[in-house]
């Protein structure tokens, strides 16, 4: 006889031998997979190192672009969510010696798994919940699993993906203190020292300052937020997927660094960058796609090989 999910974010039906219904598993486990990719986009928030020279120098002539502790909080928050239930399938398992696979459903192999804690890290104990997919989601407490792991995935989703609420506008040419804007001000005053500063200018100060600088698309979707920027890292890889958008090298981690510049004018409106010569007819490779797709726009009239 169907059931309602017990999930309490969730009022569908399913069948009633399952525990949580096949939607559930399926955005938990599309959710899990995600969070190693989500902890390191979490980190690069909480660490940023935009740092913005002073217009005409000064004694502080490097003053960090702000950022709060939200960042710090979504991590903290996923990771104890993620320990507790570790530990919740590890109780009462009795640590054994032993060779066991990797990823099959043999029993002794999954219970001298889940006597081998995880790593201590957020992406580790994520992929080691994978694993144990079958013991989580089979367990009664699977409804409170689902709710509060995806719970913490979606709150620290919102952290990376947030537009700010204020523009940062530059530090104070007298006292250093940052001075942060609402979205569409033309003047800000800084109150220690009842100065007054046109916006416009200082924003376009500061987009000379970063638009050749290369970061990952977490970073300079950042960067872009603090200019006044309705940008977020999705923005930002959405860009690239639909070859607007070039890498210009990698990281350390391998991933694609994006220049500001570049997302900056195509927020803009702009065409973006100009690709000149020729084209293969009928590969796949980024470049070539990109110059056939402006050809047939009519944008560019580039010669095709």
């Amino acid at each position: 006889m169907p059931l309602t999910c017990p999930t309490p974010s969730c009022a569908r039906t399913m069948p009633g031998h399952h525990t949580v219904c096949r939607a559930c598993t399926t955005d938990l486990l599309r959710d899990l997979r995600d969070v190693p990719s989500l902890a390191r986009n979490l980190e690069e928030a909480a660490v940023r190192q935009v740092r913005l020279g002073a217009p005409g120098g000064g004694p502080r002539s490097e003053e960090r672009v702000p950022w709060d502790d939200r960042a710090r909080t979504a991590q903290h928050a996923l990771r104890t969510v993620l320990v507790g239930w570790v530990r919740v399938l590890q109780h009462g398992v009795r640590p054994l010696a032993g060779p066991a696979c990797q990823d099959c459903a043999h029993r002794s192999c999954t219970y001298i798994s889940l006597g081998r804690a995880p790593a201590d890290t957020t992406p580790a104990m994520a992929v080691w919940l994978l694993r144990h997919r079958a013991v989580l989601l089979g367990r009664v407490s699977a409804p409170e699993a689902v709710d509060t792991i995806r719970e913490a995935i979606r709150q620290a989703r919102r952290v990376i993906d947030r537009p700010a609420d204020r523009i940062y506008a530059g530090p104070c040419g007298q006292c250093g203190r940052d001075l942060l804007a609402r979205p569409g001000a033309r003047v800000i005053v800084c109150r220690p020292c009842s100065l007054e500063y046109d916006v416009e200018p200082r924003l376009e100060w500061m987009r000379h300052a970063v638009e050749k600088t290369r970061g990952t698309a977490t970073w300079v979707a950042s960067a872009a937020t603090s200019l006044g920027y309705d940008a977020t890292p999705a923005i930002v890889r959405g860009l690239a997927q639909r070859l607007r958008l070039f890498p210009r090298g990698v990281d350390q981690l391998g991933r694609p660094l994006y220049l500001v510049g570049h997302v900056l004018d195509l927020l803009d409106g702009e065409p973006g960058e100009q690709l000149l010569g020729a084209a293969c007819a009928g590969c796949h490779h980024p470049t070539c796609r990109r110059i056939r797709l402006d050809a047939e726009q009519g944008e560019r009239h580039p010669v095709i090989s």
